[in-house]
């Protein structure tokens, strides 16, 4: 089997709260990617922008089977 690290989960983190507010947000293919879903999503948001310091990138390992 082969492994690539090629997507990411991002998770709300809640840094600044007590932690009980963790939640998976979206997949992303790399940083860029994160990026630009971050800027969408804090324009969608009409109060404060949340900062990238409050999210995880989770890297999800695909496994390819090679015949």
């Amino acid at each position: 089997m082969k492994t690539n690290n090629i997507l990411y989960v991002v998770r709300y983190n809640d840094v600044y709260g007590n932690g009980d507010k963790q939640k998976l947000e979206v997949i992303v293919q790399d940083r860029n990617q994160f990026l630009e879903w971050l800027e969408e999503n804090n324009e969608c948001r009409g109060s404060e922008d949340e900062g990238q310091e409050e999210f995880d990138l989770i890297p999800l390992n695909l496994y390819k089977q090679i015949k």
